[in-house]
């Protein structure tokens, strides 16, 4: 369920709705847009009273979301979603291009990625520290060294650093080393432990589409790292990839 807030709103008629909703057993999640206030109702909306609701001062509308998926459904969102990564705008009529080698080796290798990179035009670097690999004889990755590998090649260009995060025990390294996007691989799309602490950060993250994963399914993934995004500042907003099975 959607609250629409009039476009002149007080903080107070904000604080009122939220404290009706929890009253009814939701919690909320408000969206502040440039024009205007919207809340998303977060549980079961058969314990919802509209007209309840309706009354309140502010409110201009509810509108009920039939979607499973409330936060990332577009009735919560009358503009299209711009994410800010440092400086670079994420979304809108600029295309931008993320591009490096599928995983961090050396630092000469990473260096000469970088160089390659920005002369190429691309505003922000992906690379692979942890790498999750079918074999186990396989390369894993060089783990912590490439992140500090990958932070100083980029560093050198000015350009903002993508990287995967497979383990929830890693996720305070990561932002240690101040990783600029957080990408959940394909394999962790429904990995919802993961997706609820990189929720509680306010990292931007590149959430990818599982294998065989239903598009509605993808996006209730994204629910769930949205939903533990902290309600008041919330910066967080989901990148989806597109991920093609041949």
């Amino acid at each position: 369920m959607i609250i629409i807030m009039n476009t002149k709103a007080a903080d107070e008629q904000v604080n009122a709705v939220e404290e009706k909703l929890a009253e009814m057993g939701l919690s909320s999640n408000v969206s502040r847009g440039i024009q205007r206030i919207v809340i998303g109702a977060i549980g079961d909306e058969q314990a919802v009273d509209q007209e309840a609701l309706e009354a309140l001062h502010g409110v201009e509308k509810v509108v009920r979301v039939m979607k499973p998926y409330k936060i990332v459904a577009r009735e919560s969102h009358e503009a299209s979603t711009i994410v800010d990564v440092a400086g670079i705008p994420i979304g809108g009529n600029t295309v931008q291009v993320i591009a490096g080698p599928c995983s961090v080796e050396t630092p000469s290798q990473m260096a000469a990625a970088a160089e390659g990179v920005a002369a190429a035009g691309c505003r922000l670097m992906r690379g692979g520290a942890f790498k999750p690999r079918t074999s186990p004889y396989s390369f894993q990755g060089v783990g912590e060294d490439g992140l500090s590998m990958f932070r100083d090649a980029a560093s050198v260009h000015n350009l903002p650093i993508v990287t995967e995060l497979m383990d929830v025990r890693m996720l305070d390294t990561f932002l240690e080393n101040k990783i600029d996007v957080i990408q959940i691989g394909t394999r962790n799309m429904q990995n919802f432990d993961l997706l609820k602490e990189v929720g509680r950060t306010q990292v931007p993250v590149i959430l990818k589409r599982g294998m065989c994963a239903t598009i509605s399914e993808w996006l209730m993934s994204a629910e769930v790292n949205v939903v533990f995004v902290h309600l008041k500042l919330r910066t967080v907003i989901c990148l989806m990839s597109l991920q093609f099975q041949y």
